[in-house]
């Protein structure tokens, strides 16, 4: 089973990234990116609450919450910034 990326994880991915480039924005706009990045988590989050729901009713698979997360969710993210300003993401299932 291929894991998923929290809202979380998507939300400190793109945060990097913009910090990464905020010298070549204005300040209102760097603002403006924030506020849409957490608008975008915050859907993603309700998404995933709501699949988490509908994955319990429907498939039974799971014996707790914390086997759900740990099966669909649980990756280890490393995000590294280079010299030249370009970033690499990388995304590996977690072994905890």
């Amino acid at each position: 089973m291929k894991n998923k990326q929290t809202a979380v994880e998507w939300l400190e991915i793109e945060i990097r990234e913009l910090e990464a480039t905020r010298n070549e924005r204005s300040l209102s706009l760097h603002l403006d990116l924030y506020n849409e990045y957490f608008k975008q988590a915050k859907k993603m989050e309700k998404e995933q609450i709501c699949n988490a729901w509908y994955n319990s009713l429907t498939k039974g698979d799971y014996n707790s919450a914390d086997e759900y997360y740990n099966e669909t969710y649980k990756t280890e993210t490393i995000v590294t910034e280079y010299r030249d300003g370009t970033i690499d993401v990388e995304t590996y299932k977690s072994e905890e």
